[in-house]
């Protein structure tokens, strides 16, 4: 999900995205469903400004309501390589991706996807009234310093830290929080080798859409 809109196309993961591409182009909506890598607070949903997502957005919302929702405006989801959602966009299409937790399949995170299935398949996608939507969206990101940088361990996905705590243990800068905010994608393991960042930062705003 980092090897979209590329021209590199020789290894497996370039490879599926072109013909993902491909077949998608021309789709209006579209969910996609993923798992993270880290633990998770709740299940959320990621959403990209645009008309044709937020008219699905809306016309599925009643899906959603047990879901924390993070609204991406004209930012980039990763500095390792553009997203599934990133295409979509570029496209016009109507797009909503679906975070089930974290890996590993749970009947309860199972039959929250279902359920958004089957109202996907059953409703007209046509809302366009203006609603008032509890949003978190993106301010920032913790980049590393040193390639030894490493998140404090068992932080989870949209857990909340808390200005002046110590989230990062480094050779060269131990980042202390000037602010509260809410995590999302932590890093570890492997994760944190291949990325230049170790996570993003995320304020809650009231918006109108």
């Amino acid at each position: 999900n980092r090897s979209f809109l590329s021209k590199k196309k020789e290894v497996l993961e370039g490879k599926r995205a072109k013909e993902i591409e491909s077949f998608s182009s021309d789709f209006k909506f579209i969910l996609d469903f993923h798992q993270t890598t880290a633990e998770c607070e709740d299940s959320f949903l990621l959403i990209r400004k645009s008309k044709n997502t937020n008219t699905l957005f809306k016309s599925l919302r009643k899906s959603f309501n047990e879901f924390k929702t993070i609204y991406i405006e004209n930012f980039s989801l990763s500095k390792d390589g553009s997203t599934f959602s990133e295409f979509a966009s570029s496209k016009s299409i109507g797009f909503v991706t679906i975070e089930l937790g974290e890996k590993g399949i749970r009947e309860k995170e199972f039959n929250q996807g279902v359920a958004i299935l089957e109202n996907f398949k059953n409703h007209e996608i046509n809302i366009n009234e203006t609603i008032k939507l509890d949003a978190l969206c993106f301010s920032g990101e913790i980049k590393k310093t040193h390639p030894e940088d490493a998140l404090i361990p068992g932080l989870k996905n949209l857990q909340l830290v808390k200005k002046d705590q110590k989230i990062i243990n480094s050779k060269v800068n131990d980042h202390i929080m000037k602010d509260s905010y809410y995590i999302l994608f932590p890093k570890y393991g492997i994760y944190r080798e291949q990325s230049s960042e170790l996570c993003k930062l995320l304020k809650k705003v009231r918006l109108e859409i």
